[in-house]
């Protein structure tokens, strides 16, 4: 029985860990004076301020 109670508590931790670890995958965001301004994720949208940049990251 202990076996299994320890078996669940280490299901549920690597669940929650796998969780947060998604949460924490990080992005790139591109500034250039040519692009849009729109989302900063591509070269196109590219946020043309590294502030603007920083206001999202």
């Amino acid at each position: 029985m202990k076996a299994r109670k320890f078996t669940a508590v280490i299901a549920a931790a690597l669940f929650i860990f796998t969780g947060l670890v998604s949460l924490a995958t990080p992005k790139t965001y591109h500034v250039s004076p040519t692009g849009s301004g729109t989302d900063g994720l591509t070269w196109e949208t590219a946020f043309t301020t590294l502030p603007g940049a920083l206001a999202v990251a």
